[in-house]
């Protein structure tokens, strides 16, 4: 029973699950995003006159924002359920690579940094929590790493080819400005799914 091998059977049930298919999409489109500031942020930093130490400085806030995003989980989830977090994650997003594209001065990117810290938070605890609550309990953990999969390796991945053709082409305040296009198209997808499920479900009752 409960410690059985998962089955490729098993992963197509779990992926027929109302909703995981949106949300794996989700995480996808945010994973792209994310591979943005992976991969350029420093060279971004440097093209603004930033130094190594202010490069430095910028990680450290972003862990700053993660750490206060995740210590607040459970009272953010007592007042937003996991799409809405997602979905915020979202907009939060936006902010973050809108002022990244738009600012001159390098100094003020630290700042814009708790911003991308909190999305992550906000992303990686309601894609878990949202997961965890559709999944069968027997595929659970294979659930979260295809989750996990999805976000930090497919997205990231794709990502990575994307903004790497940007930067080349267009340099890096582009490939901010393209991710926070994107992102506001995320959070676009999110409601309108979100949404259209909702919808769904009141019409079956």
């Amino acid at each position: 029973g409960k410690w059985e091998k998962p089955t490729l059977q098993d992963v197509w049930r779990l992926v027929r699950q109302p909703g995981i298919l949106m949300v794996m999409a989700l995480t996808m489109i945010w994973g792209i995003g994310q591979s943005g500031v992976s991969s350029f942020l420093f060279l971004h930093i440097r093209y603004l006159g930033g130094s190594s130490t202010l490069m430095g400085t910028a990680m450290a806030t972003s862990l700053i924002g993660e750490i206060a995003a995740f210590s607040f989980t459970h009272q953010i989830q007592e007042r937003l359920d996991p799409k809405r977090m997602m979905v915020i994650s979202f907009i939060i997003q936006f902010v973050w690579f809108t002022g990244l594209a738009l600012i001159r001065d390098p100094h003020i990117i630290p700042f814009f940094q708790l911003f991308g810290g909190a999305s992550f938070g906000l992303m990686q605890s309601g894609s878990v929590a949202y997961v965890d609550g559709c999944a069968p309990a027997r595929l659970g953990t294979t659930a979260q790493a295809i989750r996990g999969g999805i976000l930090l390796g497919l997205g990231i991945g794709i990502g990575s080819v994307i903004n790497g053709f940007i930067y080349q082409t267009s340099g890096s305040s582009v490939v901010f400005r393209s991710m926070g296009w994107l992102a506001m198209g995320g959070f676009l997808f999110g409601i309108t799914a979100y949404s259209l499920a909702k919808r769904h479900i009141a019409d079956r009752r």
